[in-house]
């Protein structure tokens, strides 16, 4: 039932006095109600976030500015809408020929010269191709002839009335003859000995006949298919095989969209008879057993152990299939142990960043399968070889870790009811952290979750074969629980890695440092450590986006299947990246030379991680400091004219501010339920007028005591809804100065404006807060939110965290009205004006965040309204912000500056990985002269590299980088390329 409306234009009841006013209770209520749901109370005092660390900037919800609105105002189409007109207007000239399109396709249908002559005028045209472009019919005679080499094109004769597809072995019983480049095997006078065979093409799959050679030397059934480029079905007697281009499309095309092998053998079938698929041959399990050995050993062949690559290449590990990353570090391929011999400040150019990661969408289902079946690349791939990894696990054991600190934490966030039915939970991998290779033997499987155990397996693999290099940077989302016994895991597990295990730096990735709590935000920081570039330390999650394709597919394989498959998989992502590899000056002398002389390692004192990035706890006085102290100062008492009253004058200062905020809300809520009508709305709007109105009608009994000469204004108010109410504060009033003498208000002027100002920065906080958190939820709701159920929830709670960043912006904006109409100037730089433009991520009191290296601070993190606060500590304040805006700027800089000295490094490695393997290949197809295909392969991939490595030339000296000179040392060449990067203090500007 609807409350009853309050009619306008009747007689209101006559105030007569203060005591009348608000000698009436009641519940107020609004005017209509609909069907909604409730939104919370936003507490502007101590805004409550969910999160206890500082969060990353997205650039989904940047505020708009004036010129963007502007933009998006003027004449023209959006790029959405310019796509979606350029594809009507690309798709209408198809749409009118529609009927003469129709037309053609059907046409194909018959042949206009079916029953005529033939061409060798011994029969008619009876015959057509439709796999051969823009052939003509033919008698059956004529087309086996035209198909000696082509006999998996199929042949649509025609029965009187329409085209009926054959094999080329119904026409003329004719059979496919091997050994002789199509010709009849000389030992052979008739097809008698023919086999029935299922041949597979990326056409269909053919039911034929094929003779093999029975010459001496001509070889098994199994040799002469390979020969013709057809992979067999079996070893023994083959009734079965498969086009070598059929296998390579298969390859491809799983490689591409991960399409099962059973998706691909049914469209097969379809493609061969599309009405009735159920009466084509199902190759389905040979395919399977042929697929996996034609992939495993195009790895072989790609990876050049076919030639014997090992002899080349002594530092790598003997058999590896795996694609390397020409970029990385690696003695013996791209780089010499002697080019580590570098500057300590240059190490950005020789260190390996590596970062690790679980990945829990390459399960594997508990199954009934072969326990013996294994990978054809047993310890050759991504994954170590079975038997150790076993058997270190048994040695090792399974035991829980807890992490104490990260919010996106791989240990202890895990869904344990996820794993049920998976005999392998998924995999960790330790990958190259710059470039996102997959690295030789650092994938390894998991058992119930990820655990420490089995991350430090996949990095032992990565450490023994990086061993030789001086300095190794590894990212883990978990650094600061993992790294802490590492070195101890490691004596026990992997002795002979002990060293380079202690001398691994460890940090965390940018993303995942952003729910780790603060004192990690400066211990393992990428943007805050010496020589780690732009590294993002986040590479490895985009590789699992695409390798999750995989995870229906794999799930369901043997063990040594999924390992193959999973190689196979990632090592065509590494070949694709292969083909897709290419100034400080502040003010202040003294200061800077002070600075720059402080040590930038995180310094753990007094149980807290302390770092010259990191602002201290704010020592500007929020509100409830000012009002502690003016509690404490009795000088505020005796300026009072009234010495009846029984409650402080803070007290009542403050707890009108309070009143103030419970209004502002109250009135969000009304417009809020005026605009929806929500009925949870108007629920919430009767409790909150209901509790204002009592508080408020105790704060008007002080208020006659403290302000006696403002109660007839009070007494003169119209009746109306509670919020409304003006509760005559000094900044209530418009002219202050005047009326604030008329009703001798001053004294309480100067105390309120205190109280406004360190409500203000209290706001000001709630506002940097809220803009964190709203940025947080947008980020996340993009990463995890997965169909409309998840992303309608995920929506709701973005709309809650833009709700408390509105209430605390607004909180803002008015404290700081009240600041001005009580007599700070209206362009005072101590409370800037707020606008939306301003709520951007970048500040000084949490951690440095994605992007922030190239995007200029917005005022809220760099301002801090000092008011008056004694010289010394206003002195002592500003210098800390300058410090730590100056550390930040710093380190942005010299990341900037080591990401371009280290892509110019990788660029030179590149180049001389290209060059290495170009050599390698054309020496190795030398030593393959008396086998002829050996040599012509490696002289293809010696080409490939050839051109790669002229390419990547090209591209690296239109940047205007170089090399060393040939008796100049990399440090030496690097540190005279560098631009001056501290202001010289002496030098006139």
């Amino acid at each position: 039932m609807n409350p009853p409306r309050v009619k306008r234009g009747k007689a209101k009841p006559k105030i007569q006095s203060f005591a009348d006013k608000y000698a009436r209770t009641g519940t107020f209520t609004s005017m209509s109600s609909t069907a909604g749901s409730s939104t919370a109370k936003t507490t502007v005092n101590n805004v409550n976030l969910g999160y206890d660390q500082p969060l990353k900037k997205s650039k989904l919800d940047e505020p708009t500015s004036q010129v963007s609105v502007a933009a998006s105002q003027s004449k023209g189409p959006s790029k959405e809408e310019s796509r979606s007109q350029a594809a009507s207007v690309l798709m209408k000239p198809f749409q009118d020929a529609f009927p003469q399109l129709l037309d053609h396709l059907i046409a194909t249908e018959v042949d206009d010269h079916i029953g005529s002559p033939c061409s060798c005028e011994k029969a008619s045209r009876i015959v057509k191709c439709t796999d051969c472009l823009m052939s003509l019919s033919t008698c059956q005679a004529c087309f086996i002839s035209a198909h000696v080499h082509n006999p998996t094109h199929w042949a649509e004769r025609w029965n009187g009335h329409f085209f009926v597809r054959h094999d080329i072995s119904e026409l003329n019983n004719h059979v496919i003859s091997l050994g002789h480049s199509g010709a009849r095997c000389p030992k052979h006078n008739d097809n008698t000995r023919a086999v029935k065979f299922t041949l597979c093409d990326r056409n269909g799959i053919h039911e034929t006949k094929i003779l093999f050679c029975d010459c001496i030397g001509g070889g098994t059934r199994a040799d002469q298919l390979m020969r013709a480029e057809i992979f067999p079905g079996s070893m023994g007697a083959p009734v079965t095989g498969f086009t070598f281009n059929l296998l390579k499309d298969s390859h491809l095309q799983a490689l591409e969209s991960k399409k099962a092998a059973y998706d691909f053998i049914s469209a097969l079938r379809r493609r061969t008879n599309n009405a009735d698929p159920a009466k084509v041959p199902n190759p389905y399990p040979q395919f399977l057993r042929v697929a996996r050995v034609f992939n495993a050993l195009t790895m072989l062949k790609r990876s050049g152990q076919a030639h014997e690559i090992d002899k080349h290449l002594p530092l790598r590990p003997p058999g590896s299939v795996v694609v390397p990353c020409f970029a990385c570090p690696e003695p013996g391929f791209n780089m010499s142990l002697d080019d580590q011999e570098i500057d300590e400040e240059f190490r950005h150019l020789m260190t390996l960043f590596i970062t690790a990661d679980g990945h829990f969408g390459l399960p594997r289902k508990i199954k009934i399968d072969d326990p013996n079946d294994v990978s054809l690349i047993e310890g050759r791939g991504i994954f170590p070889a079975e038997a150790g990894y076993q058997a270190y696990l048994k040695h090792a054991g399974i035991s829980p870790e807890k992490s104490t600190c990260a919010k996106l934490n791989a240990v202890d966030m895990q869904n344990k009811l996820k794993f049920r039915g998976c005999s392998t939970t998924g995999v960790v991998a330790v990958n190259c952290a710059r470039h996102n290779f997959f690295r030789y033997g650092s994938m390894v499987d998991l058992q119930l979750g990820e655990k420490f155990s089995n991350t430090d397996y996949a990095l032992s693999q990565t450490l023994y074969l990086a061993s030789c290099l001086r300095w190794i940077l590894l990212t883990y989302d978990i650094n600061c629980q993992y790294g802490i016994k590492l070195v101890e895991r490691f004596q026990r597990s992997f002795p002979g890695l002990v060293g380079v295990a202690d001398k691994l730096i460890l940090l965390v990735g940018k993303m995942h440092l952003r729910g780790h709590k603060e004192d990690c935000q400066y211990r393992f920081s990428l943007n805050y450590t010496d020589c780690c570039a732009r590294t993002a330390g986040e590479a490895i999650e985009g590789s699992w986006r695409e390798s999750k394709q995989a995870g229906a597919s794999t799930q369901e394989m043997n063990p040594g299947h999924r390992h193959d498959t999973l190689t196979d998989f990632h090592n065509d992502w590494n070949f694709k990246k292969v083909q897709g590899l290419r100034l400080s000056r502040r003010h202040g002398q003294i200061l800077v030379t002070k600075w720059s002389s402080m040590n930038r390692e995180p310094v753990l004192k007094n149980k807290e991680w302390q770092s010259v990035y990191r602002f201290r706890d704010s020592i500007v006085p929020g509100r409830a400091t000012v009002f502690k102290n003016m509690l404490a100062d009795e000088a505020y008492r005796s300026s009072l004219k009234d010495r009846e009253q029984t409650t402080p004058v803070a007290i009542f200062l403050n707890q009108g501010l309070k009143l103030k905020e419970m209004q502002w809300n109250i009135r969000h809520i009304r417009q809020r339920h005026s605009k929806h009508g929500d009925p949870s709305d108007l629920a919430q709007l009767q409790t909150l007028r209901t509790t204002f109105s009592g508080s408020l009608k105790r704060w008007r009994k002080e208020q006659q005591l403290i302000m006696p000469l403002v109660i007839d204004l009070v007494v003169k108010l119209k009746p109306g809804d509670p919020e409304d109410d003006t509760l005559f504060l000094p900044s209530d009033f418009e002219n202050a100065s005047e009326e604030h003498s008329r009703y001798q208000l001053e004294t309480l002027a100067a105390l309120e404006l205190k109280l406004w100002e360190g409500a203000a920065h209290d706001y000001l906080e709630s506002v940097r807060q809220t803009v964190k958190y709203v940025v947080s939820l947008v980020t996340d709701k993009r990463r995890i939110a997965r169909g409309q159920f998840l992303n309608t929830r995920a929506g709701d709670i973005v709309h809650q965290g833009k709700e408390k960043r509105r209430s605390a912006v607004e909180c803002y904006r008015k404290a700081r009205e009240a600041i001005v109409r009580l007599g700070r100037s209206m362009v005072d730089d101590m409370f800037p004006v707020l606008h939306d433009s301003d709520l951007t991520m970048k500040d000084t009191t949490s951690s440095h965040e994605l992007g922030d290296g190239q995007k200029m601070d917005s005022w809220i993190w760099r301002h801090g309204a000092l008011g008056d606060m004694p010289q010394k500590e206003r002195d002592e304040f500003q210098q800390q912000s300058d410090s730590v805006q100056w550390f930040r700027a710093r380190a942005d800089m010299y990341r900037w500056l080591e990401q371009k000295e280290t892509l110019e490094s990788e660029f030179r490695r590149t180049i001389k990985g290209f060059d290495r393997m170009t050599n390698i290949w054309r020496e190795m197809a030398k030593e393959n002269r008396e086998k002829k295909g050996y040599e012509a392969y490696g002289l293809q991939k010696a080409d490939m590299y050839e051109r790669m490595a002229g390419e990547c030339r090209v591209k690296f000296e239109k940047t205007g980088a170089g090399w060393p000179a040939q008796d100049q040392s990399e440090s030496d060449y690097v540190r005279s390329r560098r631009p001056q990067l501290e202001y010289e203090f002496d030098t006139p500007d």
